[in-house]
């Protein structure tokens, strides 16, 4: 069973205009960022089936890693400014367990982790199926990295079959 796809795509949706306007618009809302989101969770968690990884430390439907979860942190904690973000938001630091159930943080900090990289998200003004792809790769390229076990061709079927449904 899988978390309702319009009802998380809403809460990404609102959690991200929320951090857009608290950060003043240095971290965007778009609907790049939603779907990457979107994949990520299709990809790492089969739309929330898996709220603890398996075989692993990973944790929440995005699958985020307590280190990863730790060093964001010392990310954050080093810019004044989203650090003053996150408690605005009422999400100040928290132990990485919070990821299992907390969507808000748990959708936060994946924002973050993309946030961090250097490239741009894959626009949504590519054709469609260019676009998946592109936005594929880039989860591939940053959140699993080269090294994971996953190809960016699962994760383009685990975002096709658990949120596009086709």
């Amino acid at each position: 069973m899988s978390i309702n796809v319009q009802q998380l795509e809403s809460l990404i949706n609102r959690v991200l205009l929320e951090l857009d306007e608290e950060t003043e618009g240095k971290i965007k809302v778009s609907p790049e960022a939603v779907d990457l989101i979107m994949m990520t969770a299709a990809h790492e968690s089969h739309l929330g089936t898996f709220i603890k990884q398996v075989r692993g430390p990973a944790l929440g439907i995005f699958q985020m890693e307590p280190f990863t979860h730790d060093d964001h942190w010392i990310y954050i904690r080093d810019r004044k400014w989203l650090r003053d973000t996150f408690e605005r938001l009422k999400e100040g630091r928290k132990d990485a367990g919070e990821l299992e159930w907390n969507l808000k943080y748990a959708i936060l900090l994946t924002r973050i982790h993309y946030y961090r990289k250097p490239e741009a998200l894959p626009s949504k003004e590519l054709p469609t199926k260019e676009y998946r792809a592109e936005l594929a790769k880039y989860a591939k390229a940053y959140y699993n990295t080269v090294a994971g076990k996953a190809t960016w061709e699962a994760y383009l079927q685990d975002y096709l079959t658990f949120v596009v449904k086709t």
